[in-house]
């Protein structure tokens, strides 16, 4: 596992850094004037794009300051708060750099970005980035995460890591697999491990140890979209289950029928 140390140079690349931003996030002028700073110094061409997902009015007139002072900058105001998934697809549909970096507000600093695009100009796809600081949460946060892990790796051969973030960086190609899925619910961190390109992944330490907070409930049912949408093997279980139910009330029916008649006899 690669650390995030070398600086590449300038080089003639269109990158595009995708962001969600919400009323939650401060400090909107420094995080899209760090983003930018970076990308002028390492590449000829480049665009961030602003994922608004449910700004207050303050957040909005700041970014209005913002895109007068600083150059390619765009901002992608959704009609309402929606899941962080829906909002990053969003941003990635809308990006049209040759190498799109998803990088989380406020948690993943500017300055790793060229140590993500560096392997995807050397030939990779997809790279992600695994945080050198163990996740948190209460305990059944953590008994549901081992859990939920566990089944994707024995249940549907899908390796996720722990300490896997939302800071990624694709190949355009890999975008194009990513926007062309036609599945009803979009997770990166899942899909991105199905779509069949290679993994590299890329060791940081991020600004805040932990990531976005989920309740118990948004947990329960992300997890249970992940899996229902990702396989049909729990499909196959609740039609077994069925099936082992019709069974039983068969041999119940059948049963009454019998000690009927026998009292009958």
């Amino acid at each position: 596992m690669a650390h995030l140390a070398d600086i590449v140079p300038k080089l003639d690349a269109f990158v595009s850094v995708v962001a969600v931003i919400d009323d939650e996030t401060t400090e909107l002028t420094a995080l899209v004037r760090d983003y930018a700073d970076v990308l002028t110094t390492h590449y000829t061409n480049f665009e961030v794009v602003l994922v608004g997902n449910g700004l207050n009015p303050a957040q909005l007139i700041e970014l209005r300051g913002v895109l007068k002072d600083v150059p390619c900058v765009r901002v992608l105001r959704l009609s309402r708060s929606f899941a962080y998934d829906t909002a990053i697809f969003s941003g990635l549909d809308s990006a049209i750099g040759d190498y799109v970096v998803v990088s989380e507000a406020g948690r993943d600093p500017a300055s790793l970005v060229p140590a993500l695009v560096a392997p995807l100009i050397a030939g990779a796809d997809i790279v992600q980035g695994m945080s050198t600081v163990a996740p948190g949460g209460s305990i059944f946060q953590r008994t549901g995460r081992r859990l939920f892990y566990w089944y994707n790796k024995t249940a549907l051969e899908v390796v996720m890591p722990d300490r896997a973030t939302y800071l990624t960086a694709f190949s355009r190609r890999a975008v194009n697999s990513l926007s062309s899925s036609n599945r009803e619910f979009k997770y990166l961190r899942h899909l991105m491990r199905h779509v069949g390109y290679s993994i590299v992944e890329v060791a940081y330490t991020p600004r805040a140890a932990h990531g976005r907070v989920r309740g118990l409930r948004t947990s329960l049912r992300d997890a249970t979209e992940m899996i229902t949408s990702y396989s049909v093997r729990p499909l196959r279980l609740v039609s077994l289950a069925g099936l082992i139910v019709a069974g039983v009330n068969l041999a119940y029916a059948l049963y009454v029928v019998v000690v009927f008649l026998a009292d009958d006899a």
